[in-house]
């Protein structure tokens, strides 16, 4: 399936950056393909979560629509956060 990205998106990868968070988009892509975990949004959307280092995982929200998954954000989070089995 081809991924595509938001401008929401690249705006998150610039902002992170900018406080020491080099996400590069093929981490985001492998997180989506590849997740340590799947989850859903409160708002029903799935979601990939992809192990960083022992305390931080990469949380990605994404749509699939017309074989097309197209990212919305995704963000740092401390581990446990979302998933407390991944602790």
């Amino acid at each position: 399936m081809k991924i595509v990205f938001t401008k929401h998106v690249l705006k998150k990868q610039e902002i992170l950056k900018e406080l020491g968070w080099n996400v590069d988009l093929k981490l985001v892509e492998q997180a989506v393909s590849r997740p340590d975990y799947f989850g859903k949004t409160s708002q029903n959307q799935p979601t990939a979560i992809k192990k960083l280092d022992e305390s931080h995982i990469l949380r990605v929200v994404y749509e699939i629509r017309n074989d097309i998954i197209t990212v919305i954000t995704f963000h740092i989070a401390r581990k446990g956060r979302y998933n407390p089995s991944m602790k």
